[in-house]
């Protein structure tokens, strides 16, 4: 009888579990300019709303999204129709869920040469992908009587942007601007400095921007980030975050064997600054300086502050066999293994291990 009442229990908790909303809120930010919040997903959409239509930049994560996103955009605006779709770059958290999207409505991608060829290996439907999607170089200006939008493409070549063709969106009658990933801010505190902010700030520099807010899409209000930030708060991170050319400056000064002995003060310093990202943003400089053990120095107390997070391990592994020590190599790509899921790496894993101990 327990065991029934229990099954039926758990039965409930999932249907309820599967009848809340994904889409939580659409909220106004501005003139014609509203966010979309997703519970349970780190990332929001951004929809901007025109005299006869509306535009959708960002994608949810999940296809279980698309038909409730769709509904509700409807209900919202109800008569204008979703006539175009754009996204920051090619990663999950930006376009996962493109296809069933273009299925199931007309509206056109907007994006660029490059970001392209990654969504045709996305879409079921390439003929008509090719055929409608509106490709440019430079940028894209949408507009009407009511609003305005320019799509801007930052090129990698120019900048120290995540892919070779990054996207952002400015909207210059509400002084805003949709920067993707490429800035963001934790609530408390100023993070590292890597250099996709810094790209951010001479791209504005060199475009003679200056919107008043900037809107991350990969973070949510959920996560512990800022929502919408500001351009004081991207000029306040370049000046009061953690800069890792200073950093990995200090670091190469210090004796290793010093560093090593230090490591319990580390951790107790690196505490005090709550993602393992910073850190391991740091780290990486002193890496790509050749500087492996001092990077190793600083990764080893992070494997004790981040126990679960396999990249920690996997990039002492890599240092370690930069260095030549294969053994030292070894014991870190296991441990790196046993905490990864992911086939695909587990392979990679598994074939660096081979690799170093036959």
């Amino acid at each position: 009888m327990r065991k029934r009442i229990l099954m039926a229990f758990l039965s409930f908790c999932t249907l309820s579990s599967l009848s809340q909303p994904f889409v939580s809120e659409v909220r106004s930010i501005g003139d014609r300019l509203h966010l979309v919040w997703y519970d349970r997903y780190s990332n929001k959409s951004i929809v901007a709303e025109f005299r006869d239509f509306i535009v959708l930049i960002e994608f949810p994560q999940g296809d279980s999204l698309v038909d409730e996103l769709i509904t509700r955009l409807g209900r919202d605006f109800p008569g204008k129709p979703i006539r175009y779709v754009m996204h920051s770059h090619h990663h999950s958290h930006s376009i996962s869920s493109f296809d069933p999207f273009h299925r199931r409505t007309q509206a056109k991608l907007v994006t660029t040469k490059y970001n392209l060829e990654h969504v045709k290996a996305l879409t079921t439907d390439t003929a008509r992908l090719l055929r409608e999607a509106i490709v440019y170089s430079g940028t894209h200006t949408i507009q009407d009587r009511t609003n305005r939008l320019v799509a801007m493409q930052v090129r990698q070549s120019e900048y120290a942007v995540p892919t070779p063709e990054y996207n952002v969106f400015h909207f210059p009658m509400q002084s805003s601007m949709v920067t993707g990933c490429l800035f963001n801010k934790p609530t408390g505190y100023y993070e590292v400095v890597n250099q996709r902010k810094r790209a951010l700030k001479d791209f504005m520099r060199d475009r003679g921007l200056n919107p008043a807010s900037l809107i991350p899409t990969n973070t949510s209000r959920t996560n512990g980030f800022v929502d919408i930030c500001t351009a004081d708060m991207l000029d306040n991170t370049l000046t009061e975050g953690l800069d890792p050319d200073r950093f990995a400056e200090r670091f190469k000064s210090m004796d290793v064997q010093y560093l090593f002995s230090k490591s319990d003060s580390l951790k107790a310093s690196f505490s005090l600054i709550p993602r393992s990202y910073d850190h391991i943003v740091c780290a990486n400089y002193l890496i790509a300086g050749g500087e492996y053990l001092r990077a190793v120095s600083v990764l080893r107390p992070l494997t004790e502050l981040y126990p679960t997070e396999a990249v920690i391990p996997g990039f002492i592994a890599q240092c370690y066999e930069s260095m030549g020590m294969k053994t030292e190599a070894v014991a870190y790509y296991r441990r790196q293994r046993s905490l990864l899921t992911d086939t695909e790496e587990l392979e990679e894993v598994d074939r660096k291990i081979a690799e170093l101990s036959g």
